[in-house]
C-alpha cells in the first residue's frame, strides 16, 4: 500500500497538470514553417484603436535566432491579417504567458509588432523548451 501511494505521489505532477499536446515547443519551431496561433493576441494604441491577432489564424515563421549579448531567442513571423496604418502607431510590447498551467516559473514571452506588420517574439533561453502559443497545421 505504501509503495502504491508513493508511486501516485511521485507521478501526480505528470498526470494532473493540464497538457496541451497540440502546441509545439519554442525549440521545435523552424524557419519557413507555417503555424497556427492558439490564443488571441491584442495590441492597443492609446486604449482606442487595436490590432487583434486571432486564434486559429496561420502565420509564417520568417526567422529565428539567438540575440547577441543576452539570453533571448528572437522569433519573427509574417502576419496576413495586419493593418499597417495601425501597426505603425503601436509602440508597445505585450507580455504573454503561453502556458495554461500555474507553474511556479513564469514562462512569459515578449511579443511586439513592427512597422511592417511582422510579429516579433522574445523568448528567454531557459524557456525555449516550454510550450509556445502555436500549433502545426498538420496536428489540427
Amino acid at each position: 500500500m505504501n509503495y502504491l501511494l508513493s508511486i501516485l505521489i511521485l507521478t501526480f505532477p505528470l498526470w494532473a497538470s493540464p497538457q496541451n499536446n497540440s502546441r509545439v515547443n519554442w525549440q521545435d519551431l523552424e524557419k519557413d514553417q507555417t503555424l497556427i496561433l492558439e490564443m488571441d493576441l491584442e495590441f492597443f494604441k492609446n486604449n482606442q484603436d487595436s490590432l487583434k491577432l486571432n486564434k486559429g489564424m496561420k502565420y509564417f515563421l520568417k526567422d529565428l535566432y539567438p540575440l547577441d549579448g543576452i539570453s533571448v531567442i528572437f522569433i519573427e513571423l509574417e502576419t496576413p491579417d495586419c493593418r499597417p496604418e495601425v501597426a505603425s502607431q503601436i509602440a508597445e510590447m505585450i507580455i504573454v504567458n503561453p502556458t495554461e498551467d500555474s507553474t511556479p516559473r513564469d514562462r512569459s514571452v515578449g511579443v511586439a509588432l513592427d512597422l511592417n506588420c511582422r510579429i516579433e517574439i522574445f523568448v528567454e533561453t531557459v524557456d525555449f523548451s516550454a510550450n509556445s502559443f502555436f500549433s502545426n497545421p498538420q496536428d489540427s
